[in-house]
């Protein structure tokens, strides 16, 4: 039944209509619908030739039916798909958003790499993205009207000192003491100072201090520029005609004795050969008794030149106790000596002044020709002194103090000649 015949049916129950359709003519009745929905036959041949029409087959009808159903049939996929909605505007202007940021951040990257563009990787993660990021909102360094912090400014470096016209043709001849088969004072480490050996810290303290001097305008000559021998070959350089190599299978004391002063020798033969002004031979102190401490100098008073091998001795010995307190080190002044005090031993064998800048040793020493000191910083084998030897801040005072003392024994010789 039809959706206007049901309709109809519930109009006309018991209740009266609710309006007067008595002045209306009845309507005819609908024979067609009326048979079809009672079940009586239909028409039958002879009346649809009279009305000019046909009666279809049954293999007419279902091929009609067939066509209607494949006019009006609707894919699957098509009844499967959900209703299109409606896109919100807020995710249209959130998308817009994105992408005029990626935009932007691309325009920045290329200002601040100058207009190049980068390669491009396959797959960056999310922490390259995030690193990217970062790099790309570094300030410029152009000025910009934006309230960001102004960053600290970078302390230029201190200007490298001009040389001095003074100093130009002055030579300094630096003896780092010891090297190669000669460790000099040693130390194992404890819970105050590391392990150390003494060739190690003298040969650092004079390259720095060459450096320095010659920033200033002095010529300067080491007697090694490594953990070496100065006379590595063990010639017989004093000419004595002993040598270690001579010596050794039949008497290793006169051996050792012959290698040291061959070896002490050639140090001095170095300051000679390039006519130095002045000589410093670089030690560090060490003792039997941990307890001992300080610093001291030693010069030769038994040379032609020995009021300026003690002044030199007295300039080292008061910087040393000014840059060691300026540190913040309470160091032990110990003495300014004249080598004629000290008892000086090369293997067993005594001599009675210090030989590299100590007077002639006939047939065994050709001496120095130009004034000069031993300066011994502190003691190794103090834990307090080593501690202080081996910081950073005790290298800086100690290199400072023999820079000092240069300048000024320069400077005050060059004010004796003026006058």
């Amino acid at each position: 039944m039809s959706d206007r015949n049901y309709r109809n049916q519930k109009r006309s129950g018991d209740q009266p209509p609710a309006w007067d359709d008595s002045q209306y003519a009845a309507l005819p009745k609908r024979n067609r619908a009326r048979k079809q929905i009672s079940g009586e036959a239909p028409y039958s041949q002879e009346e649809l030739e009279l009305q000019g029409r046909r009666k279809l087959s049954r293999k007419e009808r279902e091929r009609l039916r067939e066509r209607y159903e494949e006019r009006h049939a609707v894919p699957p996929s098509v009844r499967a798909a959900p209703p299109p909605t409606r896109s919100s505007p807020w995710r249209k202007i959130v998308v817009f958003g994105l992408f005029a940021i990626l935009i932007g951040s691309i325009g920045a990257g290329r200002l601040l790499t100058g207009g190049t563009t980068p390669t491009p990787t396959p797959s960056p993660t999310a922490q390259s993205i995030a690193v990217a990021s970062i790099e790309l909102i570094t300030p410029s360094p152009t000025a910009t009207s934006t309230s960001t912090s102004v960053p600290t400014q970078t302390p230029s470096p201190t200007p490298s000192p001009t040389p001095n016209p003074a100093y130009q043709g002055i030579v300094i001849c630096l003896d780092p003491g010891h090297g190669g088969s000669d460790r000099g004072y040693t130390r194992e480490e404890n819970e105050v100072a590391p392990a150390m050996e003494e060739t190690f810290y003298n040969l650092s303290y004079a390259r720095t201090l060459r450096n320095r001097l010659e920033v200033l305008g002095f010529t300067v000559v080491m007697t090694r520029d490594a953990d070496v021998d100065v006379n590595q070959s063990g010639s017989d350089v004093n000419g004595d005609g002993k040598t270690y190599e001579k010596l050794f299978k039949t008497d290793p004391e006169a051996a050792n004795r012959a290698k040291d002063i061959d070896e002490l020798q050639a140090r001095i033969d170095v300051c000679n050969d390039a006519n130095a002004d002045l000589l410093i031979s670089m030690h560090i102190n060490g003792f039997t008794d941990p307890g001992v401490s300080g610093y001291e100098t030693w010069y030769s008073s038994a040379r032609p030149f020995t009021p300026l091998n003690k002044r030199f001795a007295e300039l080292a010995f008061e910087e040393l106790g000014k840059e060691m307190a300026a540190a913040g080190y309470d160091a032990r002044p110990r003495a300014v000596n004249d080598d004629a005090d000290a008892h000086v031993e090369v293997s067993a064998d005594a001599f009675d002044r210090y030989v590299i800048t100590g007077p002639d040793q006939p047939g065994q020493i050709v001496a120095s020709a130009m004034p000069g000191s031993i300066v011994e910083v502190l003691f190794i084998s103090n834990d307090e002194d080593a501690r202080f030897l081996s910081s950073p801040e005790g290298r800086i005072a100690i290199v400072n103090a023999f820079e000092n003392a240069i300048v000024r024994y320069f400077d005050k010789l060059e004010q004796s000649n003026g006058q």
